[in-house]
């Protein structure tokens, strides 16, 4: 804050423009004197969190793990995949990557995985799961895409899909029984789905956003109890946190 001295009588005035004219003398000849930091209106400068990304998960080839729990009873591993077929009718089965790393200070995480249509019904939903909480209830985020070409986003909570999307085509899905990238990213309370690359759609959270590292793959059958049979590979889950 700039100090101002009257030339005539000395008076100073500490403000941010000079005076028109002094108080005492009503003289209007100032110089600034020099530069005064006002205590009352000084801020504290807070420190400022450091940011560390950490790659949970890294799978070329998804191999039995423990760290698979919930395990789907229609779900196996075989030729270096995890793969899975849901011989239900109508019925959707998961199977949880419990990473045991959910930091309460979790702001980003980033999911993606290679899907593998190899046999069943092209209207199926089949995909992946993310920031998973509550595994039994499975309270968490998802993206699925069926062999026809359309895909579904949006939330899950108390038992209850909320699509924001739901069943709509898409020109980045390739269809049939073909591999098709899938991935999620959510950063605070912003989740927005990616296939093959190119961004599908994206949706805020305002309620409770969802804050973990546990991912999952779905599959689904029809009301004749034929799953899509689907491999799940190349899994990636890399978390971004604030550490204090």
């Amino acid at each position: 804050m700039p100090v101002y001295k009257c030339n005539e009588c000395s008076h100073e005035y500490v403000q941010l423009s000079q005076p028109s004219n002094c108080e005492v003398c009503n003289a209007n000849d100032f110089e600034i004197i020099e530069e005064k930091t006002n205590l009352r209106f000084r801020q504290v400068k807070k420190s400022i969190p450091s940011i560390l990304e950490k790659t949970i998960i890294d799978e070329s080839l998804i191999k039995p793990s423990s760290l698979w729990s919930p395990m789907s009873k229609f779900a196996k591993f075989q030729d270096d995949s995890l793969f899975q077929q849901v011989s239900k009718p109508n019925w959707g089965e998961w199977s949880v990557w419990n990473t045991n790393y959910s930091p309460y200070n979790i702001f980003k995480s980033d999911y993606s995985l290679d899907v593998k249509k190899v046999n069943g019904p092209n209207s199926c939903l089949y995909g992946i799961l993310t920031t998973i909480q509550e595994t039994k209830v499975l309270n968490c985020y998802y993206l699925f895409i069926t062999s026809n070409g359309h895909f579904s986003i949006g939330k899950r909570s108390k038992k209850n899909w909320k699509h924001h999307v739901n069943r709509k085509k898409h020109s980045s899905i390739i269809q049939g029984n073909n591999i098709n990238t899938l991935r999620v990213v959510t950063e605070g309370n912003l989740i927005t789905g990616f296939i093959n690359g190119q961004k599908v759609h994206s949706f805020r959270d305002n309620f409770y956003p969802y804050k973990s590292s546990d991912i999952g793959v779905y599959s689904t059958s029809n009301k004749e109890g034929n799953g899509v049979a689907v491999y799940f590979n190349k899994i990636k889950v890399i978390t971004t946190i604030f550490k204090d």
